[in-house]
C-alpha cells in the first residue's frame, strides 16, 4: 500500500531500456481472472491523490499505453514507440481509454492513432500532446525524470493534490472543497 501522507510523487516506469509496457498477452486464455485488474489499476491510478510521472522507454503499446495515459505526466525516451493496435488484432478499446486519448490528442489525432493502429514515434506523441517531453536516450530519461520528481516533490504535497483534485474532478465540488478545506 502506498502510503499518501509521505511519498511525493510515483514513477511509473518498465524494466531497462526496451519496454514500459507493451501490453497484454492475447495468447492467455480468457477467464484467468484478469479481465477485471487491468480496468481496475487504470482507476486506481487516475484516482491517486499524489502526482504520477510514466518513465517510458521503448514500447508503449495498447494496455501499456493506457496505463502511461493515466499518469499525469509523461515522458519518454527517443526510442519509445506508441500503439494502440487494437483495431489490428480484431478486439474492441475501451471506452475509457479512447476518452482519455481523446482528451489528451484531441478527436481528429485520436482517430488517427486508433483507425490505424499504427505505431508512432516518441517525437510524434509529443507534438501530438500525448507525452509532454522527449529525452535523447535510456540515461538522459532516468535523469530528467528523476530531477522532476525531486523538483515536484520539494513543493507543498496538499497544494499538488488540490490542483491534481481539480484538473481531475472539476465537477467534483465535495472533493474540490475537502482538497482546498
Amino acid at each position: 500500500l502506498l502510503n499518501h501522507q509521505t511519498i511525493r510523487v510515483l514513477i511509473l516506469t518498465g524494466e531497462g531500456p526496451i519496454s514500459f509496457c507493451s501490453g497484454a498477452d492475447l495468447s492467455e486464455k480468457e477467464g484467468d481472472g484478469t479481465a477485471g485488474t487491468v480496468p481496475s489499476i487504470r482507476i486506481k491510478l487516475r484516482q491517486c491523490p499524489i502526482p504520477i510521472i510514466a518513465s517510458i522507454n521503448g514500447f508503449c503499446l495498447g494496455g501499456g499505453l493506457a496505463l502511461a495515459m493515466c499518469a499525469d505526466v509523461r515522458i519518454a525516451s527517443a526510442n519509445a514507440t506508441f500503439s494502440i493496435p487494437a483495431v489490428k488484432l480484431g478486439v474492441p478499446c475501451p471506452q475509457d481509454i479512447i476518452a482519455r486519448l481523446m482528451a489528451l490528442v484531441g478527436e481528429s489525432n485520436a482517430k488517427l492513432i486508433l483507425y490505424t493502429g499504427d505505431r508512432i514515434s516518441a517525437e510524434q506523441a509529443r507534438s501530438q500532446g500525448l507525452i509532454q517531453y522527449v529525452c535523447a536516450n535510456h540515461d538522459g530519461l532516468e535523469n530528467y525524470v528523476l530531477d522532476l520528481a525531486r523538483a515536484m516533490s520539494r513543493n507543498a504535497p496538499l497544494s499538488m493534490r488540490a490542483a491534481k483534485t481539480m484538473i481531475e474532478r472539476p465537477d467534483d465540488a465535495s472533493a474540490i472543497k475537502r482538497a482546498v478545506d
